[in-house]
Formats: C-alpha cells, sequence, structure tokens
C-alpha cells in the first residue's frame, strides 16, 4: 500500500516538477497521469459494488473501511435520535434502522474479506452440491473414483453439509457409486 502511495507522490511531483519545465511534455505527461489515475481509482473501486471481482488494489480494503465509517458516522445521530426519541416510529421501523446499521458498522470492521467470506459461504453449499453431483456422475473407473474417495473424506461432517438439507438422490449415488468402488 505504501509503495502505491509513494508512486502517486512521484507522479504529483513529477507534475510539478515539469509544470515549471516544458509545457508541450508537461501537458502529455498530465494526460497519462490523468488516465492512469482514473483507471486505478476504477480497479480500487470495483471491488466496493462486485464483491466476487478478481480484481483489486492494496487500497481497496481501506478506501471500503473508510466508505462504511463516513456512512456510520453520517447515520449516527439518526441512530441517537431512535434510540431517544423514537416513539413516533413504529418497533418494526426501528429495528429495520437499527439492523441496517449494526450491519454497516460491522462491514466497517470487517472490511471486504469478511463481506467476501459471508457472501462465499452463502453460495457454496450449492456449488458443493453441483460439484458432487457432477463428479460422481463423471466418474468411472475404479482408479479415478478410489482417489475422488480419498480426496473428501470429512465432507458430510463438515460445517456445510450440517447446515443445509442434502438431497436424498445425490445421498444414494454417493453411496452407490463407493458400494460399486468397494466390490
Amino acid at each position: 500500500m505504501l509503495l502505491h502511495i509513494s508512486l502517486f507522490l512521484f507522479f504529483a511531483g513529477l507534475h510539478v516538477y515539469l509544470s515549471n519545465l516544458n509545457h508541450a511534455v508537461f501537458k502529455s505527461v498530465d494526460w497519462a497521469i490523468v488516465l492512469f489515475s482514473a483507471l486505478y481509482g476504477f480497479v480500487t473501486l470495483i471491488p466496493i459494488f462486485v464483491v466476487d471481482s478478481p480484481i483489486f488494489t492494496p487500497l481497496s480494503n481501506p478506501v471500503y473501511r473508510l466508505g462504511n465509517a463516513v456512512l456510520v458516522i453520517l447515520t449516527l445521530p439518526f441512530i441517537c435520535y431512535i434510540f431517544f426519541y423514537g416513539g413516533v416510529l413504529s418497533p418494526r421501523t426501528r429495528r429495520f434502522y437499527l439492523r441496517r446499521f449494526s450491519r454497516r458498522f460491522s462491514m466497517m470492521i470487517g472490511g471486504l474479506e469478511k463481506r467476501a467470506e459471508g457472501i462465499v459461504l452463502g453460495r457454496s453449499g450449492s456449488i458443493d452440491l453441483r460439484i458432487l453431483r457432477w463428479s460422481i456422475r463423471a466418474l468411472g473407473d475404479d482408479d479415478t473414483l478410489e482417489k475422488f474417495f480419498e480426496a473428501i473424506p470429512g465432507f458430510f461432517n463438515s460445517e456445510l453439509v450440517k447446515y443445509q438439507r442434502f438431497p436424498r438422490y445425490l445421498l444414494n449415488r454417493y453411496w452407490n457409486a463407493l458400494n460399486a468402488l468397494l466390490r
């Protein structure tokens, strides 16, 4: 992160140095600096809006946390109003705003990693089932079946499988493939 900041400081110094030296070179380098800065800003902001984006910069997480901190600070007077003078609001509305505030506060504390982890954990159960179904269907000979069952020894005891309902047909396929291997 410090290296990126030092690069921006270098470009700022180059901007000042060339403005006094040569005006034609200054204009061309100034456009390159503006283009680079806009591209860097775009790449920095992409993970804030698209969580599973593979492109990010070291400044993406601090910018995300800073944006959430600003939102927390801006909504703090409203939350105080709800606590002290919330009689005009229905209990359901108060709970709604308090939940949003606490979610925004936890996003400020956790950063992008925590947000991405929550999204991935929410999706991975269905992804795991699709992968398991495809793998069982694609396996044919004993060598590949053996490697498959060696690779997933604790699958049914994992946290992801424990909290979701495992389809019966998939369990039957799994046990039939295991029985075929053992026979």
